[in-house]
């Protein structure tokens, strides 16, 4: 299982692939500080002001989807349902699984049509139009 906690914007391009698109979250929130995140595109996250302001940001997500090189989540919210799920889905214990206050997110590329945002009773998967914070500080004070 790679369990990690990511810390840097590099270490995120490294583990998740070079063409993903970052965006800052505010400090302490999941809230992203970009109004426009949803039009972001990679080539304009490579901008030099842009990076700067990534670089600053305490928390940064990952925009999902498209975007992103099909890049997805699975989130799941409990440390209960997380074991069931690696029980059911063994194959998911060779992703990167990132963790927040509880549960985790198992992150994969789609190779084909990318899932929209679905929520379910144990969580949600986190396709096209949705973003998961990848480090920083979560509300209740823990690291992701």
């Amino acid at each position: 299982m790679t369990n990690k906690n990511i810390k840097s914007i590099d270490e995120a391009y490294k583990l998740l692939g070079a063409k993903i698109v970052l965006i800052p979250i505010k400090t302490g929130k999941k809230i992203p500080s970009i109004k426009s995140y949803k039009n972001l595109e990679f080539e304009q996250t490579q901008d030099k002001k842009f990076q700067e302001k990534l670089k600053s940001s305490t928390n940064v997500a990952v925009l999902q989807g498209e975007k992103s090189s099909g890049l997805c989540s699975i989130d799941i919210d409990s440390d209960d349902i997380f074991e069931d799920f690696l029980v059911s889905n063994p194959k998911m214990k060779n992703t990167l699984i990132t963790k927040g206050q509880r549960g985790a997110n198992f992150w994969f590329y789609t190779l084909g049509d990318v899932p929209k945002v679905k929520k379910f009773d144990w969580g949600e998967i986190r396709g096209e139009g949705g973003y998961t914070v990848l480090y920083g500080i979560h509300p209740s004070g823990n690291k992701y």
